[in-house]
């Protein structure tokens, strides 16, 4: 049996399955599945995402310039 090699996913396709997985239209299973990665991959990715998804909507403060 051969090792398969490692893939490098991009930052797209990785907020595509969290976005996904987050919809709740599919299982963690089917969704991984579907994409050929495990399922435990799936769940990380949803947790990063919705442990983070609130920065989108912070606010940016400019820096003040003394006066």
């Amino acid at each position: 049996m051969s090792k398969r090699k490692r893939r490098h996913l991009s930052a797209e396709f990785k907020a595509r399955v969290a976005r996904e997985a987050m919809e709740n239209q599919k299982t963690i299973q089917q969704i991984a599945k579907d994409n050929d990665i495990a399922p435990t991959q799936v769940s990380a990715w949803k947790k990063e995402l919705e442990s983070r998804i609130s920065e989108i909507f912070e606010q940016k403060m400019p820096p003040t310039k003394p006066r």
